[in-house]
């Protein structure tokens, strides 16, 4: 299988589009209404005209600002257009969209690495969105560049040895005390990044006690583990390389405070073919 494409066959989170207003202001909602339909007939200047009318009636209308970069973009005015995506992510840093359609303009530009750099903060805003890892990918493919993980394989036994086993019976307590002591506000227990983290980092503290952990034979998966951990990495590889349901809903919390260890393991290790 490819690269990109194992890079891309990770959780997904499942969203579901409900039709509604874009604002709960009738005069935004209307004002936005009519800039979608001009912008989807061509009519890039009514189109501005209602999308310029929508933000100065709500200046924090994500859309608003995301649409008139849009506009400029459509029209081949990349800078007016890279101006606009950023304002939008001013209002919202935490939305992928706008970060994807800057890189897009960049790219317009020739701004190659600028424009790699928006890309990878789109991933970072919402990695899994099926539009921003694509937005990814087609970058990548693009610099000729190949995308992926470091390959780490958890067994399907935990018997394989003392720190798979170490590694399982982590789990075990997790599921059943560990996980209400450590989020007491959720009455029903998930896999959490807390969850792995303490796992891994148990196994390792097995595999090191075994002759200071430089046995040859170490399990090639509990080294790169290791070295991930060392780096300070580890949370930001679970969650980007390993997220099921459960451990997707601890990224947001991670990402506040953490959001350069994210950017730190991307670079590292995803733009470099797994850290090949």
């Amino acid at each position: 299988m490819p690269n990109h494409l194992k890079f891309l066959g990770i959780f997904i989170v499942s969203l579901l589009a409900v039709v509604q207003g874009i604002s709960t202001k009738k005069d935004v909602d209307e004002a936005m209404r009519e800039g979608e339909a001009a912008f989807a007939k061509g009519e890039f200047p009514k189109a501005l005209e209602n999308y310029q009318r929508a933000l100065l009636l709500d200046p924090k209308l994500y859309e608003a600002a995301l649409m008139i970069g849009d506009i400029y973009f459509k029209s081949a005015e990349q800078v007016k257009a890279s101006e606009w995506f950023a304002r939008a992510i001013e209002i919202n840093p935490d939305r992928e969209t706008a970060y994807r359609y800057w890189g897009d303009s960049l790219m317009k530009q020739g701004r190659v690495t600028e424009a790699g750099d928006k890309f990878v903060e789109s991933y970072l805003a919402e990695p899994y969105s099926r539009e921003a890892r694509a937005g990814f990918i087609q970058y990548a493919e693009r610099v000729k560049v190949s995308l992926a993980h470091p390959r780490v394989e958890l067994p399907a036994s935990v018997g394989s040895s003392a720190a798979w086993v170490t590694y399982g019976l982590v789990r075990a307590n997790w599921a059943s005390t560990e996980f209400l002591k450590q989020y007491p506000d959720e009455k029903t227990y998930r896999h959490s990044l807390k969850e792995e983290a303490a796992a891994m980092r148990a196994a390792l503290k097995v595999l090191d006690e075994q002759k200071g952990g430089k046995a040859r034979d170490v399990d090639p998966s509990l080294q790169i583990i290791r070295k991930l951990d060392r780096e300070g990495l580890l949370e930001a590889f679970i969650l980007l390389a390993l997220p099921d349901e459960g451990i997707a809903k601890d990224f947001a919390p991670y990402r506040k405070s953490n959001l350069e260890n994210l950017r730190r393991y991307v670079k590292q290790y995803v733009l470099t073919n797994g850290g090949q």
